[in-house]
């Protein structure tokens, strides 16, 4: 593998597109619209987190540099050369397409007797969607030069695992290419007219212009407000002119769901339709609508709230939280805290699990945990060698039950959009999860010296998580029987 000095562009006329742009577009129109349009700047674009994520790419795209040899490239002719020896290449020159007028630079490319491969480096373990998007441009960028594999599309995904590279192989379906082509539209005309807003969970769009987008699509009524209806059923549902969700209403379930499998949704289904609506209703009446089953569990159970590091930045669970809901008014908060060490985090499971000992018949209830604490904690004590505390434990999964039974006026069923909703004071100045990670990380670093109150505000983050999750249960409890 070799690597190429890039030259900088000069200049490009304004109907070309990059991947960047484009990937910009697919995470948010709303936000490029506005960076295009010059009334956000990329700084704009991305919270801390993503920042420390950016930065622990950029330490891997490094990495497999370092494994190249660098060599200095005057002409296109060079290139070519280069290609022809069949060498991989790594950091090519700006490439560009007149007929699809797109341009930019792959990671690498394996020219592959003239099948031209492109390569993109990826600080994850897994190959994700948006990879293959990636590879898809990448793809039709290098078409002008290939000569071989036309009918067989394929591309290489560096991914890390173990901390170390792992090349793969990714086949690049036709409906990628064709996603990307009707993308490149799309993001010219959103060059011409303005993109309206849509909730979504952008930094621009949850933080940056937070009031301004919900405030737009309030005004609208737009489907985005709708728990469960994401850019691709928008789009779908606004070909079926179903662009607000009181339009949504005058649909029978059936029907609908029957267009949507016709146009693209091959999972969609009449009961999600009825979910959407009941949603709609929520938001049309200005209250809360219930239509499943009560929650399974009784006026006395143990709240749980884990905080831990994910990849790329470690595994450890660092403080686990437990309310003790005794039914009789009154709540026992327990917090194990662990520094960043395998031993300190054995006490702290074992603490948890001896807590839970001691209320044999109390159940386990959770907000999300079957997606993320519970899994946490299975995965922990693998990796200790020890038992989890979570494991053969009776678990009511809230958040799981809240999908199926019960619909607000408000956008999200997130555990902090309720906790809004039901009035539930904030009493910590940790943003959320995110956030918790970067200063857990930082006060176990050792080459820099901690703010001496971060221990006592991830406590707090993780008590007024504690705190919301025992008042949304009570109050959607009493919603599901009927008590106002």
């Amino acid at each position: 593998m070799s690597t190429p000095t890039v030259t900088a562009l000069s200049s490009i006329v304004q109907d070309w597109v990059t991947k960047t742009e484009l990937m910009t577009y697919v995470r948010c129109p709303y936000t490029y619209s506005l960076l295009y349009r010059g009334e956000i700047d990329r700084a704009d674009l991305f919270d801390e987190f993503v920042l420390e994520l950016l930065a622990e790419g950029q330490a891997f795209h490094d990495q497999v540099d370092a494994t190249a040899p660098g060599i200095e490239l005057a002409t296109a002719e060079q290139l070519d050369e280069l290609f022809a020896s069949g060498v991989t290449v790594l950091h090519p020159p700006v490439l560009f397409n007149d007929d699809l007028r797109i341009y930019g630079m792959p990671d690498g490319i394996d020219p592959q007797g003239g099948a031209f491969w492109p390569i993109e480096y990826k600080s994850h373990k897994d190959v994700q969607p948006y990879d293959e998007l990636e590879l898809a441009f990448y793809w039709l960028l290098l078409s002008p030069r290939r000569t071989q594999g036309i009918d067989d599309p394929r591309g290489i995904v560096v991914l890390r695992r173990d901390g170390e590279p792992h090349p793969v192989e990714v086949a690049i379906s036709s409906h990628r290419l064709a996603q990307v082509c009707g993308l490149l539209t799309e993001v010219r005309q959103a060059r011409v007219s303005p993109v309206q807003p849509r909730l979504c969970g952008c930094h621009v769009c949850s933080r940056v212009r937070r009031d301004e987008v919900l405030q737009s699509t309030i005004a609208r009524r737009h489907v985005s407000l709708l728990f469960g209806v994401g850019p691709n059923y928008e789009r779908l549902l606004s070909a079926v002119g179903v662009h607000d969700y009181l339009t949504l209403l005058s649909w029978n379930p059936a029907d609908l769901a029957v267009e949507l499998r016709q146009r693209g949704a091959p999972r969609c289904a009449a009961s999600m339709i009825e979910r959407w609506q009941h949603h709609a209703r929520a938001y049309r009446d200005g209250k809360a609508q219930a239509f499943g089953d009560p929650p399974p569990v009784g006026d006395a159970f143990i709240v749980v709230d884990l905080e831990y590091l994910t990849p790329p930045f470690g595994e450890r669970v660092w403080l686990a939280g437990a309310a003790v809901e005794t039914g009789a008014g009154l709540t026992q908060i327990h917090q194990f805290w662990a520094d960043d060490t395998d031993a300190e985090e054995r006490k702290l499971l074992a603490n948890l699990g001896h807590l839970l000992d001691a209320h044999p018949q109390l159940p386990v209830v959770t907000w999300s945990g079957c997606n993320a604490d519970l899994p946490t904690t299975r995965k922990a004590a693998m990796r200790l060698g020890v038992d989890d505390p979570l494991a053969s434990r009776e678990h009511c999964d809230l958040f799981v039950w809240a999908q199926r039974s019960v619909r607000l006026p408000v956008p999200s069923l997130g555990l902090k959009g309720l906790a809004d909703y039901f009035a539930v004071p904030h009493t910590s100045d940790v943003a959320n999860g995110m956030q918790a990670q970067l200063l857990y990380r930082r006060s176990t670093d050792r080459t820099s010296d901690p703010e001496p109150d971060t221990k006592q505000r991830l406590l707090d983050y993780n008590r007024e998580d504690l705190d919301a999750t025992l008042t949304v249960s009570r109050e959607l409890k009493a919603l599901a029987r009927g008590v106002t």
